[in-house]
């Protein structure tokens, strides 16, 4: 990512394990081992199109990012931090 250029704001509707249903709380298991395997087109999924935060824990209450970490994926946990700026949905701005 360009220095020079902005994040993108990502206003998330789901911020915490608690906000999730038991469905939710399922597909949070496949993003979980997504993030691990490196599947960007699926996490990316996770951040735009559902608007979940990567930091929700999931799997032995850990999040997307310390799986990724786990899954030895630096270019997938650098693209996270630092091309996105996650809001909570309690957040005004």
């Amino acid at each position: 990512m360009n220095p020079e250029s902005k994040k993108v704001i990502v206003p998330c509707v789901r911020v915490t394990r608690y906000d999730l249903s038991a469905e939710e709380r399922a597909d949070m298991r496949v993003f979980y081992w997504a993030a691990y395997y490196g599947r960007t087109k699926t996490i990316n999924l996770l951040i735009l199109h559902r608007r979940w935060s990567p930091y929700i824990k999931s799997t032995d209450n850990q999040s997307i990012i310390t799986s990724a970490i786990r899954g030895e994926r630096s270019e997938l946990v650098e693209r996270l931090v630092t091309n996105f700026e996650y809001k909570g949905h309690d957040e005004t701005t």
